[in-house]
């Protein structure tokens, strides 16, 4: 399923990837937005050993996703210039990156946009490195129900309809959702058939259809008639 990550805008496009991070790993530092951050929008620190290491997540927002057409030009240039910033940060502990969007990414094999920014990670970053896509960001954002409500403006009509027919957290919840299920099964089951009661038959609604042949008559001069009786008809009764 997909989510209007566009409604977010840029800032809290970027909260929003911070407190999905933080739901994956534990012992993350997110970073002001709209500060020189030095490439880290969110960090990851590894506290088994006394000299800290941490991971790098760098979240790039587009306006409008679905117009972006040279996504690889675009994602070229954005990594080419985390690239300086990342080397900065290896001697600091950085092990690995993450590149986080809300593009939607192509899975032709070499030649779709994942396969690409895949080779140009290998290529410009000197640490492992991943980019989590649009559909990745839906994985994730999809293992907790009730964290989809800390961020309502991305939710679909579908969300809604679920949470109101089957994620109500009460007692009644298991009965409402049988209820609504039998409804549902004895309206399809009564819909597909026809009843003529008065000869007592019985027919499933798709067997009622037949094919006939269709001719097309020359009504024009009826039509005509019918056109000047209901004209005099207004003049007489409304002028």
């Amino acid at each position: 399923m997909d989510y209007l990550y566009e409604n977010l805008g840029d800032e809290r496009f970027q909260e929003f990837c911070s407190n999905l991070i933080s739901k994956e790993f534990p012992n993350i530092q997110a970073y002001p937005i709209g500060q020189p951050d030095g490439g880290r929008d969110t960090l990851v620190f590894s506290m088994n050993e006394l000299e800290k290491e941490f991971i790098v997540f760098q979240v790039k927002f587009v306006k409008n996703a679905n117009e972006e057409r040279d996504i690889h030009k675009w994602l070229t240039s954005i990594i080419e210039e985390e690239s300086k910033k990342i080397d900065k940060l290896i001697p600091r502990g950085a092990t690995r990156f993450y590149l986080l969007t809300n593009v939607k990414g192509t899975g032709h094999l070499d030649t779709g946009s994942k396969d690409k920014v895949n080779h140009i990670l290998e290529a410009n970053i000197k640490i492992p490195s991943l980019c989590w896509w649009r559909e990745d960001l839906n994985i994730l954002f999809e293992k907790d129900p009730l964290f989809k409500w800390s961020f309502p403006q991305i939710l679909n009509g579908q969300d809604i309809l679920n949470s109101i027919l089957f994620e109500n957290i009460n007692e009644n919840k298991t009965r409402r959702e049988s209820v609504i299920k039998a409804y549902l099964v004895d309206q399809y089951l009564r819909d597909s058939e026809v009843k003529f009661k008065q000869i007592d038959l019985k027919n499933k609604l798709l067997e009622l259809f037949t094919d006939v042949p269709i001719r097309l008559k020359n009504l024009t001069k009826k039509i005509k008639f019918l056109e000047t009786l209901s004209t005099r008809y207004l003049k007489k009764n409304y002028f």
